[in-house]
């Protein structure tokens, strides 16, 4: 995928190869909540899939670690609407200006 976050909201665990240098952060959000792993290679990957698969309580609660951590960050877009509103004049709100 291209957004680790996305499964993250979703309440999965997430699995990602080493190479996040433009995704940096995400990760290093997701791995503090413990609801990211890196994986290597292959067979890695195949061990992280077989052990939620296998531990089905384990990736649920690892799941609901990374949408809890994202519901912390949320509300970034409401926020800076909320300050935009602040400094457009008033005159220019009435009028449907935005």
């Amino acid at each position: 995928g291209q957004n680790i976050l996305e499964p993250a909201a979703w309440g999965k665990p997430v699995v990602y190869g080493p190479s996040m240098e433009d995704f940096s952060e995400a990760r290093d959000l997701l791995e503090t909540a413990g609801a990211g792993r890196t994986v290597n290679n292959p067979g890695q990957l195949y061990e992280a899939f077989k052990f939620f698969l296998l531990n089905p309580e384990i990736a649920a609660e690892l799941g609901r670690a990374g949408r809890r951590v994202l519901e912390t960050c949320g509300g970034t877009a409401a926020r800076l609407a909320d300050l935009a509103l602040t400094i457009i004049p008033m005159d220019k709100k009435e009028k449907n200006w935005y």
